[in-house]
């Protein structure tokens, strides 16, 4: 039976908006002998990133003059002008609501990130103009905060604050939505078999000019067949992208198991649900499948390993740490507590966890039922010391081992084993993951 599958990592796709430039004025004052008042206008509001609101307010005929205020726009600045015929200029040079002419005022913020991740828009870059002197004798004053006749720049709000960098809506754009960790697979082909407990995880990335993220990939097959168990199927390999822009995973087979069929896998990254959706295969017998994390960081380089016991040059503690689910180490006979497998990184890393597969090799083999872990840095001190319970079920099991220190050794001792009359212990698959110090 052939087994393909399609992985698409994806977040959801942005969105652009535009505003349309909203305008209003208000009315001038009243003539008449006694003080008008000039006209009382806002710029329209708009949350999103776009044209500006505009808004102007007429001057009154009596002494004061105009009010004026910028529109608030998130994306674009307001404009705000209106000078007095009065003694006094109006009230223009402040920009906007927020605050005097010394600042865009609430223009000067930028707006929040559109959903595609783009920055928000640039502040207000200016303020009000200054109002401008009355022709009745000479000006006492122009607008509040500034000489007459003379336009206040937008402060150090101008710019768009620090949202140069996208709002929250959107996805981060880089590879790591789908990398990070590994990914346990509940998948069914058309045939009636269930693929429930396979794991799908990136084993390397690299950037392509357009954006999208090349990686390589492995699935490990696992069939449950009801009444008889878990049965291992294979290893498969495989290479596709990951589009961030649309979320999808697209890969196909490269080799490995079941590769007379080289299966073609497509699947989509939920970012709100940080999971696998609407994935299928369609080559050999087509199925379905979705994908839930588990674990983070990023699958280290295989380690050397070295051991206390082994029981042949075929059963080395190599064959526990080469990503094949087929070989294992295996212990001389009577070697079962207190043996001790030695893991040293290819690079000083933070651990974030491990992953364990035990599988039955047969008698006299038993498994490691419990562990104690010592992380060590590169002067070989202790920085950490875990007991972790080895998983029962025979498949790729997440055990979180979380050290915040660069690790460069792990120690680990055998303190349990099942069953306890094992006369041997085997140890098919150990995988670490971390990040970089």
């Amino acid at each position: 039976m052939s087994v393909a599958l399609a992985f698409i990592g994806c977040g959801r796709i942005g969105f652009e908006y535009t505003s349309d430039t909203q305008a209003q004025s208000g009315p001038g004052g009243h003539a008449g002998s006694g003080p008008g008042v000039g006209g009382i206008s806002s710029g329209g509001t708009d949350d999103r990133s776009g044209a500006p609101a505009v808004a102007s307010g007429g001057g009154g005929s009596g002494a004061d003059g105009g009010t004026t205020r910028g529109g608030v726009d998130a994306g674009g600045p307001g404009v705000g002008a209106g000078g007095g015929v009065g003694a006094t200029g109006g009230l223009a040079p402040t920009g906007g609501d927020a605050g005097s002419s010394a600042r865009g005022g609430a223009v000067g913020t930028g707006g929040s990130g559109g959903a595609d991740g783009s920055g928000g828009g640039s502040g207000g870059a200016l303020g009000g103009s200054g109002g401008a002197g009355g022709s009745a004798g000479a000006a006492a004053l122009g607008g509040e905060g500034g000489g007459a006749g003379v336009a206040v720049s937008g402060g150090s709000g101008g710019t768009g604050g620090s949202l140069s960098t996208g709002g929250a809506a959107g996805s981060s754009g880089t590879v790591a939505d789908v990398s990070d960790g590994y990914w346990v697979l509940d998948a069914t082909d058309s045939g009636g078999a269930v693929w429930t407990n396979s794991v799908f995880t990136i084993t390397s990335t690299s950037s392509n000019p357009d954006g999208t993220w090349a990686f390589a990939a492995r699935v490990d097959w696992f069939e449950d067949a009801g009444s008889f168990g878990l049965l291992l199927g294979g290893e498969e390999f495989d290479a596709g992208t990951y589009d961030p822009a649309t979320g999808l995973l697209v890969f196909d087979q490269t080799g490995g198991w079941s590769s007379e069929t080289l299966d073609h896998y497509e699947v989509t990254y939920d970012e709100a649900t940080d999971s696998l959706v609407d994935g299928f295969w369609n080559t050999g017998t087509p199925g379905t499948f979705t994908g839930a994390r588990a674990l983070s960081g990023r699958l280290l380089a295989p380690p050397q390993a070295s051991a206390s016991s082994q029981a042949s040059a075929s059963l080395a503690p190599a064959m526990a740490v080469d990503g094949d689910m087929t070989t294992y180490w295996g212990t001389a006979n009577a070697q079962t507590v207190g043996v001790t497998l030695t893991l040293t990184l290819a690079t000083p890393s933070r651990l974030r966890g491990l992953r364990l597969l035990t599988w039955d090799n047969g008698n006299p083999y038993g498994s490691p039922a419990r562990l104690s872990i010592s992380s060590r840095d590169g002067s070989g001190a202790e920085v950490d010391l875990s007991d972790v319970a080895v998983p029962t079920d025979a498949i790729w099991e997440a055990t979180p081992l979380v050290v915040d220190v660069p690790v460069t050794e792990l120690v680990i001792v055998v303190t349990e084993v099942s069953p306890p009359t094992a006369n041997r212990l085997s140890l098919n698959g150990i995988e670490l993951f971390g990040l970089p110090p």
